[in-house]
């Protein structure tokens, strides 16, 4: 039997790491596991917090800077300031803020997922899915809510939109 070179071994030895990981990653991509999948209710027709004049249903939730892990401490204050909001007779919008020195991509991403963080706390304390929306400011609006934070508030329907009027029809020419 002839002698491996190093080199050779080497290259074996990776080939044969990287052969492992593609069937580990192909697997998890034909076969991910279970998800949980909470629907997500339209937002179209819901009136804007920033330009309804809504008012928070309760104290802000605070996230630390640059993360979207709801802290113990604020589920439970969820948990105390939320309950008469429970029944689902009532939805929700669930606005999500990132402080002003954040990029606003980056800002807009990161304040979505701390808005959908308190909505899967809110899912777990029993609130219906259905009636919680979710949206995600980023540090694009710091007048309404500076830093970091989730503000909840009552979801309200838009005004339907005013149709134009019709222009009256011409007369027709007598013939």
């Amino acid at each position: 039997m002839k002698q491996m070179t190093r080199p050779l071994q080497l290259a074996l030895t990776l080939a044969a790491a990287f052969a492992l990981t593609s069937c580990t990653t192909v697997s998890r991509l034909i076969n991910p596991g279970p998800k949980v999948i909470h629907a997500l209710p339209d937002q179209e027709q819901l009136a804007s917090p920033l330009y309804s004049g809504a008012t928070p249903l309760m104290e802000a939730i605070t996230f630390p800077r640059r993360s979207f892990t709801l802290a113990e401490s604020e589920k439970l204050k969820l948990a105390e300031s939320m309950g008469e909001w429970k029944d689902g007779r009532r939805s929700l919008l669930i606005a999500g803020f990132a402080s002003s020195s954040s990029v606003p991509d980056y800002g807009r991403v990161l304040s979505q997922r701390r808005a959908e963080a308190v909505r899967a706390a809110l899912i777990e304390l029993g609130f219906n899915a259905g009636a919680l929306h979710t949206t995600g400011y980023g540090s694009d609006i710091t007048a309404l809510s500076p830093g970091d934070v989730v503000r909840i508030y009552e979801a309200k329907q838009q005004a339907p939109a005013a149709k134009p009027e019709q222009p009256a029809a011409a007369p027709s020419p007598a013939a």
